[in-house]
């Protein structure tokens, strides 16, 4: 299925932006579209998790020939898959800041002396760089996955 496969090459540069924006959102304004368009948004992040868990498990299924018939494009499914996991995640983080922020109380986040704003879900506290790290593993797993499509296990 060559459309699943044109899909999530697409659906894991978007992940990898998301990642990424908090070090190129300064230099790169279509990362900081892209935040802002998840933060929003309800609709687009329903979209973009429901869309990775299916594009995860049919990249399980139905790898670009001549991969093996289960595990042919196993490493984007599982990036994938980890990615629609995460972005479930920080969906959810959104809604619930903006339903409290809706009825006037204070978001949980803010109280733990956490975030200050949903925008900031993307970004690393300082000292750490998980974000970053990962967002470049996913950048080059999706970059691999476009360059060599039929290579097995990529």
């Amino acid at each position: 299925m060559i459309q699943a496969y044109y899909l999530s090459v697409t659906w894991l540069f978007g992940l990898a932006g998301l990642l990424l924006v908090g070090p190129y959102g300064g230099t790169l304004s279509v990362l900081l579209n892209l935040r802002s368009l998840f933060v929003n948004s309800r609709p687009v992040r329903v979209i973009l998790a429901f869309l990775g868990f299916i594009l995860g498990f049919l990249l399980l299924c139905f790898p670009i020939a001549p991969g093996p018939r289960i595990l042919g494009d196993f490493i984007p499914a599982v990036v994938t898959l980890a990615g629609s996991v995460w972005l479930t995640k920080c969906a959810g983080t959104i809604s619930a800041w903006q339903r409290e922020e809706k009825t006037g109380g204070t978001p949980d986040h803010v109280r733990d002396g956490g975030l200050s704003r949903p925008e900031d879900i993307f970004i690393d506290p300082p000292g750490e760089s998980k974000k970053i790290i990962w967002g470049h593993i996913v950048f080059i797993v999706a970059a691999i996955h476009f360059l060599f499509p039929m290579a097995v296990l990529l």
